[in-house]
C-alpha cells in the first residue's frame, strides 16, 4: 500500500501549466514535494534500451539543468528517464503511466524510493491501482510535456515513445531539443527525424545553456565530457 495525496483541478496549488493544456488532468496524485512543479522544468526523455554514451548524456545534462535552478522531469522507465532522474539528484518530477501503488518492476520501485528520498516529487493522473498499459503511457506523456518549458529527446528509435513528448510539446508550444547520434543507429533515428523538422540542435553542455538560456557552465563528475563534443557523432 502506498498512500499519496492529491491535488483536483480547481485546487488552488494544481500547477497553472497543466491547467491550461487542453483535458487538463482532472486529478494528480502524487507522492512527495508538489513545489517541485512551481519552477522551470525540462524533460529529459529518450529510449528504454539506450546506449552508455547516452545515460552519461541524460545524467550530465540533467546535473548542468539543476545547477542552472531548473527542475527534470521525467518518466521513471529503465535507460534514459532513469539516467535522467539519477543526475537531478531529488530535484526531478517522475510521471507515471500507472497508479501510484499498482506493481512495477524492481528497478522502478528503487528508482521511485530515491526520487522520493532525495526531495523529488512523484505524480500519476490515474487511480492509485490502475496498472500500467499501452494506452496509458503515451497519455502520460502529455504532462512531461505540458509541466516542461522544453523537451529534450537524448536516443530513440522512430517508434520511441519519446517522439510523442516531443508532439506533445510543439501542440503545447513548447521548445523541442535533440541530442544528435551517427544516422547508421537506430536509437538515433528518432532524434535525427525531430532535428529535421525543426527541432534544436544540443550536442554539448554548452548548446544546453544556449537552449535554455542560462549563463555560466556548471561543472559535473564528468568535467569536460559533453562541452563542445558532439555527442554520438
Amino acid at each position: 500500500q502506498i498512500d499519496s495525496d492529491w491535488l483536483c483541478l480547481d485546487d488552488e496549488a494544481y500547477p497553472e501549466v497543466l491547467r491550461k493544456l487542453p483535458f487538463a488532468p482532472p486529478v494528480l496524485f502524487f507522492r512527495g514535494d508538489p513545489a517541485r512543479m512551481a519552477g522551470l522544468s525540462l524533460a529529459v526523455v529518450g529510449a528504454r534500451r539506450c546506449t552508455m554514451m547516452g545515460i552519461e548524456i541524460a545524467e550530465s545534462f540533467s546535473r548542468f539543468a539543476v545547477g542552472s535552478n531548473f527542475v527534470v522531469v521525467s518518466g521513471m522507465a529503465r535507460g534514459i528517464d532513469q539516467a535522467a532522474h539519477r543526475g537531478a539528484r531529488g530535484r526531478t518530477i517522475a510521471v507515471l503511466g500507472q497508479g501510484l501503488a499498482s506493481p512495477m518492476s524492481a528497478s522502478r520501485r528503487g528508482c521511485l524510493g530515491r526520487i522520493l528520498k532525495a526531495g523529488g516529487l512523484v505524480l500519476s493522473e490515474f487511480l492509485p491501482h490502475l496498472p500500467a498499459s499501452r494506452w496509458t503511457f503515451p497519455q502520460r506523456n502529455r504532462i512531461i510535456a505540458g509541466l516542461s518549458r522544453s523537451v529534450l529527446v537524448v536516443e530513440a528509435t522512430r517508434r520511441s515513445g519519446a517522439l510523442i513528448t516531443a508532439r506533445h510539446a510543439l501542440e503545447y508550444g513548447r521548445d523541442v531539443l535533440a541530442v544528435p547520434g551517427h544516422p547508421g543507429q537506430p536509437l538515433a533515428q528518432g532524434c535525427l527525424k525531430l532535428l529535421r523538422e525543426g527541432a534544436r540542435m544540443v550536442a554539448s553542455r554548452s548548446d544546453l545553456e544556449d537552449a535554455l538560456g542560462v549563463a555560466g557552465v556548471i561543472p559535473t563528475a564528468h568535467g569536460n565530457l559533453l562541452d563542445g563534443h558532439p555527442c554520438g557523432v
